[in-house]
């Protein structure tokens, strides 16, 4: 089993980064739409839309859905090494 401590430090590592997905959410869709173009644009695939759309719906959501995971975990392992001490 692992120890409280190591517990408690990535439970606060998971929740910070699930409140950096779900605050910024629309930052972290758009740069992954942008690389994911970016390679289509290397590779000589033809590029969907033009380059000022927003990134598609999915990918927005798919950011949050991460972010909600990782909060859910943080609180999981906060609540575990608080438990274990």
């Amino acid at each position: 089993m692992a120890r409280p401590g190591t517990l408690l430090a990535f439970g606060v590592l998971m929740l910070g980064l699930g409140v950096s997905l779900l605050g910024w959410y629309r930052t972290w869709a758009e740069s992954g739409w942008r690389r994911t173009r970016w390679r289509r644009r290397q590779r000589g695939e033809a590029e969907p839309g033009s380059p000022d759309d927003p990134a598609p719906r999915r990918w927005r959501v798919h950011a949050v859905f991460s972010g909600a995971y990782c909060v859910v975990n943080g609180l999981a392992l906060l609540a575990g090494g608080i438990i274990r001490l």
